[in-house]
């Protein structure tokens, strides 16, 4: 009876062993950090916006090579605005640039990135405002040669 047990224990152990050799394994891909920014914090419609991404590894090496750089910009309610690829500048930076219309929405913008190389992925995003241009007035100017006696104007 004692070499029957061993002889099912051994079984069941070949069994257990093959079967986990046979197991796909699964592999993950390492995360890329993705820092996103805009050349300035507050836009007017009808001006150009340059969005920047600087994409590293987690041990800080730059990803120059991504299969995918993907951007996309959406209007305060969240709808999308404009999408495209963004052009690597060297050294792990890319960019894209895009020109509001002249009637954008007035708001908080979002522009998202997406980043994928050979066997990492990341994401970043940042928000910029739209502001209509202020109204500016001119003052009349001062008196100048009249019979006004103060700084007041005529």
């Amino acid at each position: 009876m004692l070499r029957h047990h061993s002889f099912r224990y051994l079984h069941h152990t070949i069994i257990t062993l093959a079967a986990l050799s046979l197991a796909p394994t699964m592999v993950l891909a390492a995360d890329l950090i993705v820092s996103v920014k805009t050349d300035k914090p507050t836009y007017q419609p009808g001006q150009k916006v340059t969005v920047t991404a600087l994409v590293k590894t987690t041990n800080g090496t730059p990803a120059t090579s991504a299969k995918r750089a993907d951007l996309s910009i959406s209007i305060p309610s969240g709808s999308a605005a404009q999408s495209g690829s963004m052009t690597s500048t060297g050294n792990g930076y890319y960019s894209y640039s895009y020109t509001l219309s002249t009637s954008a929405a007035v708001g908080t913008w979002k522009a998202n990135a997406v980043f994928e190389t050979s066997d990492a992925g990341g994401t970043g995003s940042t928000s910029f405002a739209v502001a209509k241009a202020p109204v500016v007035t001119t003052p009349p100017p001062m008196c100048s040669g009249c019979s006004c006696t103060s700084s007041s104007r005529c």
